[in-house]
């Protein structure tokens, strides 16, 4: 039989910037077949192309931006983005996906109330299908003791 093997790595770096009352933060992340080493994800796993008898690499690249204005020790406003990408010589395009978010943080006293907007959006996938976004709204209420 013949053998063949899959090489799977993740690079990513982060940085935070803090300038009170503001507060920047991003991250960038490139790998390989980052599924076939236990990382769960959207279209990350490499796969098999029988007719050629050889291992298609799916490789993903993926970032987020963040960030918070702090109009007060109690209230303090953060927005992100996010964005991932996984490409393989199988498919006929990239497999993207993106978020979007606006949230404001509230205390008072022990209490928080953090509302939150955001849409996700599917884009295409690798056929090149439009898998539609969803927008959603969410609120958490946390009591800290």
């Amino acid at each position: 039989g013949d053998d063949a093997s899959v090489l799977s790595y993740l690079l990513a770096v982060t940085g935070q910037i803090d300038m009170d009352p503001m507060m920047l933060k991003a991250h960038l992340n490139f790998g390989s077949n980052t599924g076939n080493m236990g990382i769960k994800g959207h279209s990350n796993i490499a796969s098999w192309d029988i007719a050629k008898n050889e291992v298609n690499s799916t490789s993903s690249l993926g970032f987020f931006l963040e960030g918070a204005y702090k109009m007060s020790d109690a209230m303090t406003l953060d927005a992100g983005l996010g964005y991932a990408s996984s490409s393989n010589d199988a498919w006929d395009e990239s497999d993207g996906r993106m978020g979007l978010y606006v949230q404001a943080k509230m205390k008072i006293s022990h209490l928080q109330l953090i509302p939150e907007f955001g849409i996700i959006n599917e884009m295409e996938d690798a056929s090149g299908n439009k898998e539609g976004s969803m927008p959603y709204f969410g609120t958490q209420l946390r009591v800290d003791f």
